[in-house]
Formats: structure tokens, C-alpha cells, sequence
């Protein structure tokens, strides 16, 4: 259809007959949904050359087109070069950049873009602080959010309930329950009305931070206020019932409100739906999604999503797999982290085969992989052995412009030291510092771990010194490990020089550390000190332990 579409605007051309923005629109759109970027490029060229010229409504859907596609330098130079023909980005245009750098993990980078639109003199809208608020709150940073959330006045703009949404809900998920309510009461005497999500995130909150009596007020004083619709408050009834564990109690109250022909929001079906899935019970799950089809309610993203959590979770993937063919067959959402869960469920049994083929899968339907799964991919990659194939899938993500964390490139070197390519697992480890990301306890373990199994002591002994330059505190696996390469080299007194480190640092060897030296000094010939260690070892309590260790001895 679309080589059709191409040949007719050919023989326009040659008859001398302008073609329509509209629909030369609608086959940028169809040239951008299939990746063809030659011919949209050269699309593109002709309208400005020869007419209609491109206005500002088909640019951003040229920029929205590439930004979902995670080509977003493309996206960004295209806004550089159409300055040229004297296209000026409008408020639209940044909130597309914008929005594609926060879903892609790059907040910082949306919140350079923000700063940009204003220098310009674009007035930044209610969406572009939605946006950024929201993706620095997901990212744990939640005192940046803030700063921008208390900005939004400066810029000649409201807050509104969304945004204290994402700010509540970052101050949840980061702990500071305090905050977040303080936050609400400003919400409040601020005149902004909360909403269903505004109740869901404070009084889950304040229940899982075991505030109990003060989500029980909030839920009270909610239930007494005439702030929501009916509608929403049958929604926060049920899934209190759910937080507070009474998922059988939420599913009858919900069924004895449809049989009374009461109005029901689709929140209240997905939260028992999400309940019943967390605690493995996927054929109640099934049964309350029967339940809403049969009442009239299309599923939501959120829906499958959790769906397909539950049947994963059981290993029940065949399940799983047909469930998502069958919701797209149906033209029901599905969304990236449906796909997700379901190529995690792969990986986590060694299914890299169909995990593969899912993956392809999701790129062939249209649908980008997100930052969350080219993690699950990698990580499953990786600890599957088929390193090579997570560092590929890596490179693309980069390709992509997507940001990998601390857990990725973890993973990766995890992986390359376990398979002996220790080299590339260093470069690996110089890379992540570049990009301003310091290696994390576990990534330094790994490391020292890879440096031991080669015997390079010195290189194991740099790094280790390393992690206290960069202000990380060793743990008790960072010292077994050291003292296991040391005995390994028959240097007891290496080793004895890190377990003396142990009880300095304020750690307790473990029995991993009692083995690994008992170990070294059998091998070393130095069985007094071999039944000494054991007796230190009885000593601290680890009587059934030491049947093992006490074999060893005896042989």
C-alpha cells in the first residue's frame, strides 16, 4: 500500500499537481510505522523543495515519529536543521524531545532540553513539568523533582493534582512517607482537589510504611468527604481491602456492587486483579478479568501487564504467551512491559530460544523496547553464559540513545569475568566510570573476584583500595573473596592480614570465611592451624558447619 501511495504522488508530480499536506502526513506516518527512513527521507526533501512545505504540525510528527522509534539525535538534528527553513519548535515539538528523554531514562538530559525551550523564549507548559517531574520521581530522584515542582509558579503556571501525584508518589517509594503527607496537606490548603490516584498512593503508602491508624484516617476522612465521584470511591474501598490483604473480602464487595447496578471504574477490577497475581492466584485473577469483559470494560495496558506477571511468576509461560496473542488478535493494549514480563519469565527458566524470539517479536509489532527491557534482556543473556550475545544487544541499546545503569553494565561484567574475559570486563568497568556511573559494591566484588581467579593479586589488591577512594565500604563477600585468592596462592599471611581487616571494619567473618581459610591451610600443610581455625569456628556456634570442615580435617 504504501509503494502504491509513493507512485501516485510520483505521477502527481509529473502532471504538475500539488498534493495535500494531509495526505502527504498520513505517508510520512506509514513510512515512519515501518523504519523507512530513506524514502522518508527523501519525502521529507520534496515537500520542502517542491511544496506543500512542511508546517509545524508535520514536523512534530516527523520528530514524534523518530522519538518513538529511539532515534532521538535524528529527532534532535531535524529540529536544528528545519531552523533553517525557518521552522520554529513550539511548545509541542520540545514536550515530544522532552518526553522521549525521560521515558528513555535521561532525565537529566529532558531537564537541559526544558532550559533550552526558555533561553528560546518557549514558555514551558503544565505537560512538560508533568513530564519531567514524573521521570526524575521514577528515577529516585526526588529532591531535583521537587526543586522543579516548586518552580512551576516562576513560569506562570498552576500545579495541578497530577503533578503532587508524582511528587507523593516519589516520596512513597523513596521512604519519606512524612513527605509525602505533608505534601497532601499543602495540596489541600493549595485548593487542589485529589483524586483516586492522590488516596492510592497515600494510603498504600502509609499502610506498607506501617503508618496504619494515619492511612486509616486518610481513608476515613476520604470515604466522608464529597471530593470523588461514587465511581472512585467504590475504587479506593476495594483496593484498601487489598492492601490490608482481604482480596477475597474486595472481590465480593466488588461483585455485590455490580449486582446492585452500581457505576464501577476499571481501577477496581486491575487492583484485585494485581492482588490476587502478586500472591500467585492467577485463576482468580482470570476470573475477575472474565468478570469486567462480561460488565462491558475494555482491559487496560495495566491489566495484561499483571495478568501476565502471574502467569509467569507460576512458569506457566505457554499460558502466558497465549494470553498475549490472543489480547492482540483482539486489538486489546498491550504494552511494553507486558512483553517484558513475559521475556523475563523466558529468561529466568533458560528459555533463550523463545526469549529471543519474543524480542523480535516486540520489535516486528511496532512496539520499542524501553530501558527495562534491554535490562531484563541482558541480565538474562548474560547469566544464561551467552555473554556475546548481552553485550550485542547492548551495543543497540546504545545505538538507540537509551542509558544503561549501574545494573547493566554489573551484569556485563559479571558475565565476562565468569566466562575468563577479564580484559573486557575492565573495559567494561572504565567505560561506566566515563559515563559518570561509579561502580557499586557488587560490581567491585566481581572484579576483585575476576583479578583473584587469575591470580592477579596486585590488580585484586588496586581495586579493592579503589572502592574506598570512591567511598564504597567493603562487605564480608569482598573479604572472602580476597582471603580465598590469597589462600588459593598459598599466601597465609595474606590472608591473615584480611581477616584481620574483618574484625577492624566491623564485620564478622562468616562460614564462607572459615571454610575458605580451613581450606587454604589444609592445602598449605598447615593442619594446626586447620584445627584451630575449626575451633574458632565452634566457638562462634556453627556446631553443624563443622561436620563439614571437620571431614576435610580428619581426611
Amino acid at each position: 500500500m504504501i509503494e502504491e501511495a509513493v507512485r501516485i504522488l510520483i505521477r502527481m508530480r509529473e502532471m504538475s499537481l500539488m498534493p495535500s499536506e494531509s495526505a502527504m502526513v498520513i505517508l510520512l506516518k506509514s513510512l515512519l510505522r515501518v523504519g523507512d527512513f530513506s524514502n522518508l527521507w527523501k519525502l521529507f526533501r520534496d515537500m520542502i523543495s517542491r511544496g506543500p512545505f512542511p508546517s509545524d504540525k508535520s514536523v512534530n510528527v516527523v520528530l514524534l515519529g523518530f522519538c518513538r522509534k529511539g532515534h532521538l539525535t535524528i529527532a534532535e538534528n531535524l529540529c536544528h536543521v528545519m531552523g533553517k527553513f525557518g521552522f520554529k519548535p513550539d511548545v509541542y515539538s520540545y514536550n515530544i524531545l522532552i518526553g522521549a528523554y525521560c521515558t528513555g531514562g535521561r532525565a537529566l538530559v529532558a531537564i537541559n532540553w526544558v532550559y533550552l525551550m526558555i533561553e528560546r523564549g518557549c514558555r514551558p507548559s503544565n505537560v512538560t513539568f508533568n513530564t519531567v517531574i514524573s521521570a526524575l520521581c521514577k528515577d529516585g530522584n526526588v529532591a531535583r523533582a521537587r526543586q522543579f515542582f516548586d518552580s512551576v509558579p516562576e513560569m506562570g503556571l498552576t500545579r495541578n493534582t497530577f503533578m503532587y501525584n508524582s511528587l507523593m508518589d516519589g516520596y512513597v517509594k523513596s521512604g519519606e512517607i512524612l513527605q509525602a503527607n505533608m505534601l497532601y496537606e499543602e495540596m489541600r490548603s493549595n485548593g487542589i482537589s485529589p483524586d483516586c490516584v492522590t488516596f492510592n498512593i497515600l494510603v498504600g503508602g502509609n499502610y506498607k510504611s506501617g503508618r496504619e491508624e494515619y492511612g486509616d484516617r486518610l481513608f476515613k476522612d476520604m470515604l466522608a468527604s464529597n471530593l470523588l465521584p461514587k465511581s472512585s470511591l467504590y475504587d479506593i474501598t476495594v483496593a484498601g481491602m487489598c492492601w490490608a490483604g482481604q482480596i477475597d473480602e474486595a472481590e465480593e464487595l466488588l461483585r455485590d456492587i455490580l449486582e446492585k447496578g452500581e457505576p464501577v471504574n476499571l481501577t477496581a477490577f486491575n487492583t484485585i486483579i494485581a492482588a490476587y497475581g502478586k500472591v500467585g492466584m492467577h485463576d482468580k485473577a482470570h476470573e475477575i478479568y472474565q468478570l469486567m469483559t462480561r460488565f462491558g470494560l475494555s482491559p487496560s495496558s495495566s491489566t495484561s501487564s499483571s495478568l501476565l506477571l502471574g502467569l509467569s511468576k507460576k512458569g506457566r509461560l505457554q499460558e502466558a504467551r497465549g494470553l498475549l496473542y490472543d489480547m492482540m488478535e483482539r486489538g486489546l493494549p498491550v504494552n511494553k512491559m507486558g512483553f517484558t514480563v513475559l521475556l523475563d519469565g523466558y529468561l529466568r527458566v533458560g528459555d533463550i530460544t523463545r526469549a529471543q524470539s519474543l524480542w523480535d517479536e516486540m520489535e516486528l509489532t511496532g512496539i520499542s523496547p524501553d530501558a527495562v527491557a534491554f535490562s531484563a534482556y541482558i541480565n538474562g543473556l548474560s547469566k544464561a553464559g551467552f555473554v556475546e550475545e548481552a553485550y550485542e544487544i547492548f551495543q543497540e541499546m546504545l545505538r538507540r540513545e537509551l542509558v544503561p545503569n549501574t545494573y547493566i553494565y554489573s551484569t556485563l561484567i559479571s558475565g565476562f569475568c565468569d566466562c575468563g574475559k577479564l580484559k573486557q570486563a575492565v573495559t567494561l568497568e572504565r567505560e561506566m566510570r566515563q559515563r559518570g556511573l561509579l561502580p557499586d559494591v557488587v560490581t567491585s566484588n566481581v572484579i576483585i573476584d575476576g583479578y583473584c581467579k587469575h591470580g592477579k593479586l596486585k590488580s585484586a589488591m588496586d581495586a579493592y583500595m579503589d572502592m574506598h577512594r570512591i567511598g564504597l565500604t567493603p562487605d564480608i563477600v569482598t573479604y572472602n573473596t580476597l582471603i580465598n585468592g590469597y589462600c588459593k596462592a598459598f599466601d597465609m599471611a595474606g590472608a591473615d592480614k584480611f581477616m584481620n581487616e574483618i574484625y577492624a571494619s566491623g564485620w564478622n567473618p562468616d562460614i564462607t570465611t572459615f571454610n575458605i581459610r580451613i581450606h587454604g591451610f589444609c592445602c598449605s600443610r598447615k593442619m594446626s592451624r586447620a584445627v584451630m581455625t575449626l575451633d574458632e569456628l565452634a566457638a562462634a556456634g556453627n556446631a553443624r558447619e563443622n561436620l563439614m570442615v571437620g571431614a576435610e580435617i580428619k581426611g
